[in-house]
């Protein structure tokens, strides 16, 4: 399957609070053309890093069918159902 061509990108950030309580970790998926590119941090209350960030950068023939944007949404239900996390913004 050829990567869908379009001229736009699709993320969805995600958020829950550490076993700590007083951070959060973040998990921000940005599927393009050509891959997925996830970034995870912790960050404060006011949404600042404390930690460095964590970039991982899935290549499209790696991604279910192909398709970033399919592989982008799969990962995130998964964090969703799975390990407690809400959205934050998508689009």
């Amino acid at each position: 399957m050829t990567p869908q061509t379009f001229p736009f990108s699709h993320s969805i950030e995600l958020v829950r609070p550490t076993p700590r309580g007083n951070d959060y970790l973040y998990w921000r998926a940005e599927a393009c053309k050509d891959a997925l590119r996830i970034c995870t941090w912790c960050a404060d209350a006011s949404g600042m890093p404390v930690e460095g960030r964590v970039i991982q950068t899935i290549a499209c023939d790696q991604c279910r069918s192909e398709d970033p944007v399919l592989e982008m949404w799969f990962r995130a239900s998964h964090k969703i159902d799975h390990m407690a996390f809400h959205i934050t913004q998508g689009c």
